[in-house]
C-alpha cells in the first residue's frame, strides 16, 4: 500500500511580519545613517555590538576599526579627560544614565569636543543587560563659548579699568 500526506499551512500572515520586520529594520537604518550622532551600544560586559556608520566622520574609524580594536574607544579621549570620563561610566554601569562632555583626538591628529550621552538597560535582577549611547561634535559650541568668555574678560578688563565712572541702569 501506497499513500500520501500533504498539509497546507497559511503562512500569509507570517509574511506579512516579516515584511513588516523588513520595513522597519529599512526605517531605523534610515534614521541611522541620517541623524548627525554616532550611535553605538554595548553589551553587559561593555563589549561592542553596534556601531553607526556616522563613526568615520567623527573620528575618522571605521565601523570595522572599532570592532577590531575593542579599546578604540579609551584611546580616543583625550589623556586630561580620561579620569573623568571612565568615572562617568562607572556611573552608567550601575545603571544611572549619564552625560559627559569631553575631548577626542580623531584619526589625523585633531582635536574635537564631544557630548555622550548613555542610557544603560538592566535585566530583572538589576545586572547590566547594555548601553545604548550617542556622541555628537560640539566642537563649534565650545570655541563659542570660550569666545564669549574672552569677550567678556577684556569688556571687564577695560570696564575696571576706565578712569571714568560705568554704570548700567535698566529703564524701570
Amino acid at each position: 500500500m501506497s499513500g500520501a500526506v500533504a498539509v497546507i499551512t497559511d503562512i500569509t500572515e507570517l509574511k506579512q511580519v516579516e515584511q513588516e520586520l523588513r520595513e522597519a529594520k529599512a526605517f531605523t537604518e534610515s534614521i541611522l545613517q541620517n541623524v548627525p550622532e554616532v550611535i553605538y551600544s554595548t553589551d553587559g560586559d561593555l563589549r561592542l555590538t553596534y556601531m553607526s556608520p556616522k563613526c568615520e566622520q567623527l573620528y575618522g574609524y571605521t565601523v570595522d576599526e572599532f570592532f577590531h580594536k575593542q579599546d578604540l574607544f579609551t584611546k580616543l579621549i583625550h589623556p586630561d579627560d580620561q579620569e573623568r570620563v571612565i568615572e562617568q561610566l562607572r556611573t552608567v554601569v550601575n545603571g544611572e544614565m549619564a552625560f559627559a562632555e569631553y575631548r577626542v583626538i580623531t584619526k589625523d591628529g585633531r582635536t574635537l569636543w564631544v557630548r555622550e550621552s548613555a542610557i544603560p538597560t538592566l535585566d530583572e535582577r538589576g545586572h547590566l543587560k547594555r548601553i545604548d549611547a550617542s556622541v555628537y561634535d560640539i566642537t563649534e559650541l565650545k570655541q563659542a563659548e570660550k569666545a564669549l568668555a574672552e569677550e567678556r574678560n577684556l569688556l571687564r578688563t577695560l570696564i575696571d579699568n576706565m578712569p571714568d565712572v560705568v554704570y548700567v541702569k535698566d529703564l524701570t
